[in-house]
């Protein structure tokens, strides 16, 4: 232990040891990928990720991450009006409260979700994916119709 941390190793080849890092690149890369898709400028395209990510209330909580831990509404682009802020001594509570139902939600949807077999038929267009060759890669190649089916696989034309 050092200056009062422990220090916990993590393998540079198991990402998934450190889950909530790996989700966050995920999301970065992907910004990166649009940006570059669109010909902007990635650091420009990371801010305003960023800042909608900060802005944005989580499904759980019911409040942005900057409110959560500044106790006030962030300042974006659109009007701000000054507002008298309340001391909210339960805000924590709430949000504990919150996050404990949406997470009681997201088990019991869970166990009980219903998946079908898709019903793809000739001459859908479906979207296949792909494996990713580098970082800038899609997920999925451009739309086919599909052309012949047979139990198991689905055969590809160009569309």
């Amino acid at each position: 232990m050092k200056n009062g941390f422990k220090h916990h190793r993590v393998t540079p080849g198991h990402p998934r040891a450190n889950g909530e890092a790996e989700v966050f690149m995920k999301l970065i890369n992907k910004t990166e990928q649009i940006a570059n898709l669109q010909n902007k400028e990635s650091a420009t395209a990371i801010q305003e990720m960023l800042m909608g990510y900060r802005s944005t209330p989580h499904p759980a909580t019911g409040i942005s991450p900057y409110k959560a831990l500044m106790n006030r509404p962030i300042r974006t682009k659109l009007g701000y009006i000054q507002r008298t802020i309340t001391k909210n001594e339960n805000l924590f509570e709430d949000i504990n409260e919150r996050d404990k139902q949406y997470k009681e939600k997201i088990k019991k949807y869970d166990e009980n979700r219903n998946t079908q077999e898709h019903a793809f038929q000739i001459g859908d267009y479906v979207l296949l994916e792909q494996t990713k060759r580098d970082k800038w890669s899609t997920s999925y190649e451009p739309a086919f119709i599909l052309s012949t089916k047979s139990m198991d696989h689905l055969y590809k034309q160009g569309g």
